[in-house]
């Protein structure tokens, strides 16, 4: 069954970048349960359309910056 699948990144000075992917599969899987230690999860996935979303995924980046130039 495919489920939502939300990452969200925040710094110190509370910038955050969030991804949501409101459609994804995920495989080879196994967890890692450590209580005591920092631990690295591997994980493949596949994210799929969502027509009821009419997106696969969706980024959004919360900071102080009110506009940018030169992006290209």
């Amino acid at each position: 069954t495919a489920n939502a699948m939300i990452l969200t990144f925040t710094d110190v000075d509370g910038n955050i970048v969030k991804i949501t992917l409101s459609r994804v599969l995920i495989n080879n899987w196994e967890p890692n349960n450590s209580l005591n230690d920092i631990v690295a999860q591997t994980a493949e996935f596949i994210a799929h359309y969502d027509a009821t979303q009419t997106e696969s995924i969706r980024v959004v980046v919360t900071n102080d910056v009110a506009s940018y130039t030169n992006l290209a």
